[in-house]
């Protein structure tokens, strides 16, 4: 009854979504499909619409060779990239439903496992060609290693946390903060293997980084260092946050966060604050209840990754989401002192209540997904079809600065520079010739290219040449 009951809420808030539209609005998904193409087809872990074949800077290099044996058997086939993506989906929620089990009996562990598989955050990007899904199945797949190696002890569960933990890490940088907490937990516990074990990951974490970073050009080094220390990462010439600013944008992410946290577990219809730290509250409660054996761990794993975000220069639900199968858990924790008041028919009625908001938010994230937000706003759309009008013009030497080089590269296969975000004419300039640019593609919907590079049009509009026009997306030649 429990699989059959997880099997059909399964095939009605995933298994459509294979018929939503198969590009993203992210910037993301395009960039880590042409590393995927890249590595595929033996070119390796470089940005291959660049002019110059850059390396690529990023440090969350594990996604794309993922993707590579996709693209290598289907070629660049965005049905197939989607299909793998809720296929890691899937394995997601079977690696949910057993770390749950750890806490709960079978038939009970049925409940977090419903409300994690219709959660609106987790229905979102559940199909996206993106980081979240991949980090979620090493999460899970590395509690489980960890809660396997206290109970038994043996050196492949170890192993394996090792392995396990390197590819959490290095498919989104953030999960270092797993590794700490395990880190932490093994000096509080004085388990010298896992210490060991947290070490050794920890510079073999260091060295790949060292490694990485020491390919790529000079000006790319430690990219996101400076993106995180930036008053603005989209106005650069801002310069770099005072501790004043950086107090500032700490409260700032505090307040979104803490509201939202609960939002994400439980998506009440009218979006109530009060009921969100009520959902808040209820969570924390469950973390103090866990074993002192664990309470380490997972605590200075969730404070430790809370943070990071605290200090990041932009806000999102989607950092999240990582939280959301320890956040359902410790929320059903803390909640079970409350149910136990209650009798068996109460106690039934509270958990449905429960499970119908979660179906009501997913159900209506699902709704979005397939109507709303599978048809392309007018820019985007605009910018798509100028893509592929681009592909079949047959321009061999193009070189296109755009918003969006990696999208433009997969609709055209032609090589590309993402803009520069300087006012300076000059800069500008230095930078179109060593880049070899000879069109811009310009947009309506990116503000980046309205505030850098619509000026720079304006003041060298005689060396312009107006190439296609599709609605307010145009395509200039330079002369």
């Amino acid at each position: 009854m429990k699989f059959l009951l997880l099997l059909i809420t399964l095939c009605i808030f995933i298994l459509p979504q294979l018929s939503t539209s198969s590009l993203g609005r992210l910037y993301d998904a395009p960039r880590y499909i042409c590393l995927g193409y890249s590595i595929a087809n033996g070119n390796g872990y470089r940005f291959v619409f660049d002019p110059h074949n850059k390396p690529c800077f990023y440090n969350n290099f594990l996604f794309p060779y993922i993707l590579a044996p996709v693209i290598k058997l289907k070629g660049i086939d965005f049905f197939s990239l989607k299909l793998a993506m809720i296929i890691l989906s899937i394995i997601a929620i079977i690696l949910f439903i057993k770390w749950s089990e750890r806490f709960y009996e079978k038939e009970k562990a049925v409940y977090p496992s419903l409300l994690f598989l219709s959660s609106a955050l987790f229905i979102e990007f559940s199909d996206k060609v993106m980081t979240e899904v991949p980090f979620l199945v090493f999460l899970l797949l590395s509690f489980l290693l960890f809660q396997a190696w206290i109970k038994s002890r043996k050196n492949i569960h170890i192993v394996a946390l090792a392995l396990s933990t390197y590819c959490l890490i290095f498919t989104r940088i953030p999960g270092i903060a797993f590794l700490l907490g395990v880190i932490i937990y093994a000096m509080a516990k004085k388990d010298k293997k896992l210490l060991g074990m947290g070490i050794i990951v920890f510079i073999t974490v260091l060295i790949t980084i060292g490694i990485i970073q020491g390919r790529v050009n000079p000006q790319d080094k430690f990219y996101h260092l400076r993106y995180l220390l930036y008053k603005n990462p989209f106005a650069p010439e801002a310069g770099y946050v005072s501790p004043e600013d950086m107090i500032t944008r700490i409260i700032q992410n505090f307040k979104f966060y803490i509201i939202n946290i609960g939002k994400i577990c439980i998506q009440f219809p009218h979006k109530s604050v009060l009921l969100s730290l009520l959902t808040l509250l209820i969570i924390l409660n469950g973390i103090f209840k866990l074993h002192p054996s664990s309470r380490a761990f997972y605590l200075s794993s969730f404070i430790i990754y809370f943070f990071y975000f605290l200090i990041w220069p932009w806000q999102d639900t989607r950092f999240l989401l990582p939280l959301l199968p320890l956040l359902i858990v410790m929320f059903f924790r803390g909640l079970n002192p409350l149910l136990n008041k209650l009798s068996p028919e109460w106690r039934k009625a509270t958990l449905t209540g429960i499970l119908l908001l979660s179906f009501y938010g997913g159900y209506d994230k699902l709704v979005r997904k397939l109507t709303i937000e599978n048809v392309y706003p007018t820019g985007l759309r605009e910018f798509i079809e100028m893509g592929e009008w681009i592909g079949k013009a047959e321009k061999g030497d193009a070189v296109i600065l755009s918003s969006n080089p990696s999208l433009i590269y997969l609709l055209s296969f032609k090589k590309g520079v993402f803009l520069i975000y300087t006012t300076d004419t000059e800069k500008i300039n230095t930078y179109l010739k060593n880049n070899r640019v000879n069109y811009i593609l310009t947009d309506c919907y990116n503000s980046e290219m309205k505030n850098y590079i619509y000026p720079w049009i304006y003041e060298n509009r005689e060396r312009l040449k107006i190439e296609k026009i599709n609605g307010a997306t145009v395509l200039f030649r330079i002369d």
